[in-house]
């Protein structure tokens, strides 16, 4: 792990892959990614890339998701999905020819943790994140 980078695997509703991405994907962290991803790539046959915590990602990070589709093809896997596409990556996205090279998908609304029955209560609510 990173200290400006966190990857960690999960699954979602439909069991695939989620490699969560939070933080900054740049020279220093972008290998890790794409390790990250090559190994999740490894182990499984469909994977989801949710960068919607990622809130930095430079031209390294675009060569790693690059590796990531290029591996999968390799692999004849489906391309990765992309969850959580900010404006700013698919621009940087488009600019390097990519931005076709992956399938997207938005990232699940927040919902409200709901208060169990036998909280006090001021007990405050607090967001979390679909899985």
């Amino acid at each position: 792990m990173n200290a400006h980078l966190t990857c960690f695997l999960t699954r979602d509703t439909h069991h695939r892959a989620v490699l969560q991405v939070r933080g900054q994907v740049d020279l220093t962290t972008a290998e890790h990614l794409r390790q990250t991803g090559l190994s999740a790539l490894a182990r499984h046959s469909a994977l989801v890339l949710d960068v919607a915590g990622a809130m930095f990602l430079d031209a390294s990070g675009i060569r790693a998701l690059h590796a990531l589709a290029r591996e999968a093809h390799r692999r004849t896997l489906p391309a990765p999905t992309l969850r959580g596409v900010r404006p700013s990556l698919a621009e940087a996205l488009t600019r390097a020819g990519l931005y076709d090279a992956f399938t997207r998908e938005p990232a699940p609304a927040p919902t409200l943790a709901r208060r169990p029955a036998h909280a006090p209560a001021r007990t405050r609510y607090s967001l979390q994140t679909a899985a």
